[in-house]
């Protein structure tokens, strides 16, 4: 055989990115809402007799962890020089 013939390179592996985490972030904010809110509700309810405050605290911890979510993943990222300046010189133009 020729010492000259080329060697065959092994394809690269696929580039896979990490994964980030995003679910388990929207988990948390998940649950620490509904524990936060229905611990609120829970103690609104035990101490002040008042056992609507656990349903409305439960609803309510749920209604505002989405949001957070929502609110987090759905806002596209800012980008460099969009602020109020770029915003005050279109109004003046």
């Amino acid at each position: 055989m020729d010492e000259q013939t080329p060697t065959v390179q092994p394809a690269p592996a696929p580039h896979h990115p990490a994964p980030t985490g995003d679910g388990m972030v929207a988990l948390s904010y998940f649950l620490s809402g509904i524990l936060f809110y229905g611990g609120l509700g829970w103690a609104g309810a035990h101490y002040l007799g008042q056992a609507w405050m656990l349903p409305v605290g439960l609803v309510l911890g749920f209604v505002t962890s989405m949001y957070l979510v929502i609110k987090r993943y759905s806002s596209e990222p800012e980008t460099a020089g969009s602020g109020r300046r770029n915003q005050t010189s279109e109004k003046e133009q």
